[in-house]
């Protein structure tokens, strides 16, 4: 099924997949080509590449009349994910900052990073799944442009401080290509607020006379740094109404004839994978006033009448003290600062006295970070690297195992604040022992013939799971992002097992076409795999209208919509292949030869739903008693899939019942998982 099928849900029978809803969010948020949401250009893509300018629209506040870019183009606020909440207001700051130091502030609310979708039509994404920086041709209107904000909360530097550095940290979530063509600036503000639907848009915003250009040339991965934008901070700190504690926000908009684009994890995704600013400040520059030492030369004239001896000649030397002493330049030291955090992989708790070791290529001695503290944090000091190095970052306990066991990059000349965070596990991978050593007991020399069933003893093992969640804890993993769309229909996990609900009430979302609950992997399977969830259905009015399914699918994906088995409850309005009112499992692919398979009548209210991978062909199944049934298979495409657990439906198909769902027990029997190196934990193991 192609995304516009998904994008233009309401139009189309309720029969299509509404599991991949993640994804047509994210795309439907980026406006591609076969959406029809593109816009009149506000600047034509063949302008030779000027300044970035973000074209601003008439603030929903303000009568104005100032002319909008396009006449047709309303603005509207298109949520996307579930933020809903009220930003809690900051305590206001009224301590003394040190009068120089290093900042560190990461995005700390879900309308705290948004960007402007500029295209047929304008619309807001304050909470999207990312943010996405740069433009691209647009097919209903020549270019689209992205414009960004991000709002950094109780930024606690001095007004009219000296910024030495500032850096972005952004988080890799896909890119179009390359190269990004973005330019940055500030909200020239001393008090920015957020990017809510009530509040001026990024593209709205003053902004800083001060600019820095980002350009990415090539396909970027994990963790990016931005360029220094020192200058940009600079203008917003010097402000007179800029106070320490302030809210500093960046503004992030396209260099026109840049035609890729490049998405960065939000906070709606991952709170501790959205945007950080790192900052480093030093005093204003002491203001030389120059030291009135020309006055000392009267002192000569009283004592020129005594004697014409020329003493009073030595006077005039005191000049050069006129010549001011050099202000510093400004150069910064270039070097390194390594931080992070050792957790335990069961509980993440941090894992306190483990030496965390860095080694620079180029000398054969390591510098400790010291030992990690009680909450398992570590932090090096500045260590000054003149040139390009490569760095080797490795933990050390006595008896303890790491994840990654180390990590290994170049740093360039300049400066770096480099995150990397371990994984520790209790001793080396417990690899239970062959119990040969039972085989022993045939040193007692009696030669009866009995002796030799003990061979059998070398049972096959069971092979171990990569990964397991048994939802026992009633806790989110941080594997997980929530999935929850339209009113009605909601997630928790609770009597261990995740449980979506949907009133009687629920609603699907308009801009998707589906009410939807569910769990989405920050982690990715790569290769062949085979992935099984149980399900149960305690709540499950017949002819319901929703669906339960385990899917994979691209990330992000235009073209293939995802693969999914379900357990289906097909409701009387259905107008699927004259399944109104039956109750199936039905497998639902993307090759969108479904239309032709038959579904398999059942009457289960609980099993198990598998997906198998193996050489490109992707088989789908479900457990009906001992064995395993199979539905459906395909040739799938890629080797980076993500997973869904999730039930849906469609207003359409909803009979108006309350209906719960149960997943329970999901599984990575085999196959390798990739996870983000922002995630704090490696998924839990059975």
């Amino acid at each position: 099924m192609s995304l516009a099928h998904l994008c233009k849900r309401v139009s189309v029978s309720s029969h299509w997949l509404g599991i991949l809803l993640f994804v047509a969010i994210a795309m439907a948020a980026g406006d591609w080509q076969n959406s029809a949401a593109e816009v009149t250009p506000l600047i034509r893509p063949d302008t030779p590449m000027p300044t970035f300018t973000m074209p601003s629209l008439p603030p929903t506040s303000t009568s104005s009349a100032t002319s909008a870019p396009t006449s047709t183009a309303t603005p509207t606020a298109t949520p996307t994910s579930s933020c809903r909440m009220t930003p809690t207001p900051l305590p206001t700051y009224d301590g003394t900052p040190p009068a120089s130091g290093v900042v560190q502030r990461q995005i700390g609310h879900c309308m705290d990073d948004a960007f402007v979708n500029l295209g047929k039509t304008n619309d807001l994404y304050y909470d999207a799944l990312y943010v996405r920086m740069g433009g691209r041709p647009g097919t209903a209107v020549p270019y689209v442009q992205y414009v960004d904000g991000l709002l950094f909360r109780d930024v606690r530097v001095p007004q009219g401080s000296q910024i030495v550095s500032a850096t972005l940290w952004v988080n890799y979530w896909y890119q179009s290509g390359a190269p990004v063509l973005a330019e940055m600036a500030g909200q020239l503000s001393p008090q920015a607020s957020d990017f809510g639907p009530t509040n001026p848009w990024p593209n709205q915003r003053p902004q800083t006379v001060q600019r820095t250009r980002w350009t990415l040339t090539g396909i970027v991965s994990g963790t990016v740094e931005s360029p220094d934008v020192a200058g940009i901070v600079q203008e917003i700190v010097g402000q007179a109404g800029w106070r320490a504690g302030n809210n500093l926000a960046l503004l992030i908009g396209p260099v026109l004839a840049g035609e890729q684009f490049v998405d960065w994890v939000a906070y709606d995704f991952s709170s501790t994978a959205a945007a950080q600013l790192i900052l480093r400040y030093e005093p204003p520059p002491a203001t030389t006033t120059p030291t009135p030492t020309a006055t000392a030369t009267p002192t000569a004239t009283p004592t020129a009448t005594a004697s014409a001896t020329p003493t009073a000649t030595a006077s005039p030397t005191v000049t050069p003290t006129l010549t001011p002493t050099p202000t510093p330049t400004n150069t910064v030291m270039p070097g390194l600062v390594v931080r992070g955090h050792v957790r335990r992989e069961s509980t993440l708790e941090g894992v306190a006295g483990v030496a965390v070791q860095v080694f620079l290529a180029g000398y054969s001695w390591p510098a400790t970070a010291g030992v990690t503290d009680a909450d398992g944090y570590y932090e090096t000091d500045f260590i000054y690297i003149p040139g390009d190095e490569m760095i080797t970052v490795k933990p050390v306990l006595t008896g303890v195992t790491f994840e990654p066991p180390l990590y290994f990059w170049r740093h360039y000349a300049g400066v770096e604040n480099a995150v990397r965070d371990f994984v520790a596990f209790a001793g080396p991978p417990t690899s239970t022992p062959t119990p040969t050593a039972t085989t022993t007991p045939t040193a007692t020399p009696s030669p009866t013939a009995s002796a030799t069933p003990t061979i059998t003893l070398t049972p096959t093992p069971t092979p171990i799971p990569v990964y397991v969640d048994d939802f026992n804890d009633d806790t989110q993993s941080s594997a997980w992002a929530a999935l929850r769309m339209g009113q009605g229909a909601d997630l928790q996990e609770a009597n261990q097992q995740l449980e979506v609900r949907f009133a009687a009430d629920a609603t699907e979302d308009p801009n998707t076409g589906a009410m939807a609950g569910g769990y989405v992997s920050r982690c990715r399977l790569n290769g062949d795999f085979d992935i099984r969830v149980d399900y149960s259905l305690p709540v499950w009015p017949a002819q319901n209208g929703v669906r339960v399914g385990l899917s994979v699918g691209p990330r992000p994906s235009v073209e293939y919509a995802g693969y999914a088995v379900e357990r289906v409850s097909f409701g009387l309005r259905s107008d699927v292949l004259n399944w109104q009112g039956r109750e199936a499992y039905i497998a639902d692919f993307a090759d969108h030869t479904w239309n032709n398979i038959p579904g398999i009548d059942t009457a289960h209210l609980s099993g198990t739903l598998r997906l198998v991978k193996q050489a490109g062909i992707l088989r789908g199944y479900y457990r009906d008693a001992a064995a395993w049934t199979l539905l459906h298979e395909a040739a799938v495409p890629g080797n980076d899939m993500t997973i869904w657990l999730s039930a849906w439906g469609h207003d359409g198909a909803f009979a108006r019942q309350p209906v719960l769902v149960a997943f329970d027990n999901f599984t990575v029997a085999s196959g390798q998982l990739v996870c983000p190196r922002f995630l704090p934990l490696v998924m839990r193991r059975s």
